[in-house]
């Protein structure tokens, strides 16, 4: 195993692209099944990852 070390912007590019993959795969499933379960674990995910994503940049930039 290779150790390859990126720099802070790849990092946070990867991290947004696996965050929206991650948010479209959830919105997709709740298409299919609409309750309101799922539609505030989605909603809980939705806000987390935001925040996730805000607090990666910040502590980056």
């Amino acid at each position: 195993m290779t150790l390859i070390l990126v720099d802070s912007t790849t990092l946070v590019l990867v991290i947004i692209t696996t965050l929206m993959l991650v948010e479209i795969i959830i919105f997709t499933l709740v298409e299919y099944r609409m309750t309101t379960l799922v539609n505030t674990v989605t909603v809980g995910c939705f806000v987390v990852s935001r925040v996730v994503m805000a607090v990666t940049v910040t502590s980056l930039a």
